[in-house]
């Protein structure tokens, strides 16, 4: 009888655990999000970066306006700075800071990154002024780094580089947007076809929004 109840008991704490931890999990309403971020009917495509979500799980999504639809989702990693960790997320607009920003973004063109020759990304342009207008000025980035590329829940992504032995998580951003190497070839696809001028880029957190 013991052992049963210990069953039970067992059940109800996993069917208890997932009824708390089950909205965090979600993406919340992508498609209100989009809607909000789009500034001209002319952007196709955006990229919604939600760093209110757990960082084991996906994180980046790009919403086709036309298709009106996710069609690419990918894990994604925060910068490391102000005391982020890799369960939280602080944001930043200081320089030097280490930090992720919030807000909107334009796309620039894709460039050779400096630090890594022969190593693909492209430069953000922040247009919140205070809150992320000096993304020139820190050199912020959407590239490609070592890092799975499959959510890894209930396990994080941490923000500084791990050894396991046989191999190494570098998620490398000091704020820069730093995606799996596979997702990045997917979103060089997206970009490629619809231009630069055609995509918007929006960091968040979830968590602090109502409507998702």
């Amino acid at each position: 009888m013991k052992r049963k109840a210990y069953i039970y008991l067992a059940i109800i704490i996993i069917i208890a655990s997932f009824i708390v931890v089950y909205p965090r999990l979600r993406p919340g309403n992508l498609k209100t999000v989009a809607q909000k971020v789009r500034l001209t009917d002319d952007i196709k495509y955006a990229v919604l970066v939600d760093y209110g979500r757990h960082s084991g799980r996906n994180r980046l999504f790009v919403w086709d306006y036309e298709k009106d639809k996710v069609v690419l989702s990918s894990p994604c990693a925060h910068g490391y700075g102000g005391g982020s960790t890799a369960r939280h997320c602080v944001f930043s607009n200081k320089i030097g800071s280490g930090c992720s920003s919030e807000g909107r973004y334009t796309l620039e063109k894709e460039r050779q990154m400096y630090q890594f020759p022969g190593r693909r990304c492209f430069p953000v342009k922040g247009l919140d002024k205070g809150k992320n207008d000096n993304a020139g000025k820190r050199a912020i980035l959407i590239h490609p780094a070592r890092m799975p590329s499959f959510p890894i829940y209930p396990f994080l992504i941490p923000v500084r580089v791990i050894n396991l032995g046989f191999w190494t998580i570098r998620p490398a951003s000091e704020g820069c947007i730093t995606i799996p190497g596979k997702q990045y070839e997917e979103l060089r696809k997206i970009v490629a076809a619809s231009g630069v001028k055609h995509v918007i880029l929006y960091v968040y957190d979830s968590s602090s929004l109502k409507d998702s």
